[in-house]
């Protein structure tokens, strides 16, 4: 669900997007648990971390918590460009309004972003992870 709005954030944003490998008819960020074999890189793959129970006087909601990850081809650009593609993922996810929360009855009420964290995935393919925490709040009783 929230994954999902993350997602169509990254993708509504095309300074982000542009820079983002294509896949299919579309671009290569991804709300599953491993990226396609066949995408085009850079990628960026969200999954969920972890959530809890959030609310504030009479309105429930939800703290969840996401990595959103992008990986880099092992051919490489260099590396001062995945860091700076990195860096403008992590300054746009911080603080940003998340879109799509109203089709699934939610209200944005916080998104922080971890700064960036290097790493590489099981084939080699490096990358970092950016922790997002979001606070959304249930509307679906108003």
């Amino acid at each position: 669900m929230i994954e999902g709005a993350i997602v169509q954030t990254i993708l509504a944003d095309s300074a982000i997007s542009n820079q983002i490998g294509k896949y299919g008819t579309g671009r290569a960020v991804f709300s599953r648990d491993v990226l396609p074999k066949d995408c085009v890189y850079p990628a960026i793959l969200v999954a969920p971390v972890t959530g809890r129970d959030f609310g504030v006087r009479d309105q429930k909601g939800g703290e969840s918590f996401y990595d959103v990850s992008i990986y880099f081809d092992r051919s490489r650009q260099t590396e001062d460009a995945e860091r700076t593609l990195t860096r403008a993922l992590w300054k746009f996810l911080n603080r940003v309004e998340l879109i799509g929360l109203d089709e699934i009855e939610m209200e944005d009420c916080g998104v922080w972003a971890d700064p960036p964290i290097k790493h590489s995935d099981d084939e080699k393919f490096p990358g970092y992870t950016i922790r997002v925490r979001a606070l959304v709040l249930d509307t679906s009783d108003e």
